[in-house]
């Protein structure tokens, strides 16, 4: 049976405003922007990967890091500023039937991860597969969805106002994957470095692995 094509998609819009305004994809972990651990866990499992961003100036600074590995969607500048309409940007532009998501500051998110969630969609009887932690929290910008249907409940809610990627999730098939069944180290895998905080655990991470960043699952 054919696989059906499979699009990576890189969400680098957000503003950093706890980090004070420092654009996240371009920080360096490990001596590496981190937008290039997204895109090599991702890569293995796409056939394409595009990167969302806001902005020609950040588009063009992304280029100089990532070249013809990737395509740059700039998102419209009337664009309302939410993770939701950064992911319907990328699937608009996608050419796949399925849509592997990652935000660009998440620098230990694997390859692994991605290859679970793409085959926990294969079954057809779901829309989207999204981690899950144990006490019920849900990692939906490290997920995989069906793209036209993702793209038609997405639409559906922001038509009514809602920018909240949960309300797109409440009218999909969502199959929920425990975060344990995709790394052995979750708590490193979803790092989402959001404040300084997370960016000196996240050195220290890279240290304590001896300068690797892949996580152990």
């Amino acid at each position: 049976m054919l696989r059906d094509r499979v699009s990576g998609v890189i969400l680098a819009g957000g503003e950093s405003k706890r980090l004070n305004g420092l654009y996240k994809p371009l920080l360096e972990v490990g001596g590496r922007p981190m937008i290039l651990y997204s895109l090599e866990a991702l890569r293995p499992a796409s056939d394409e990967v595009l990167i969302v961003v806001r902005g020609r100036e950040k588009a063009e600074s992304l280029t100089e890091v990532v070249g013809s590995t990737a395509r740059i969607v700039v998102e419209p500048d009337s664009a309302p500023r939410a993770p939701l309409i950064g992911l319907m940007e990328g699937a608009r532009s996608a050419e796949g039937c399925t849509v592997l998501v990652a935000p660009a500051d998440t620098p230990f998110v694997t390859q692994r991860v991605y290859e679970v969630l793409e085959a926990e969609l294969a079954g057809g009887d779901a829309d989207a597969a999204v981690p899950a932690w144990p006490n019920g929290y849900i990692e939906p910008l490290v997920a995989a969805y069906r793209r036209q249907e993702f793209l038609r409940a997405a639409e559906e809610v922001v038509s009514r106002g809602e920018l909240r990627i949960s309300s797109a999730l409440s009218l999909l098939r969502v199959k929920l994957v425990p975060v344990g069944a995709l790394s052995e180290r979750p708590e490193v895998t979803f790092l989402n470095v959001n404040t300084l905080e997370d960016l000196l655990l996240a050195l220290r991470i890279v240290k304590n692995l001896g300068g690797a960043r892949e996580v152990p699952g």
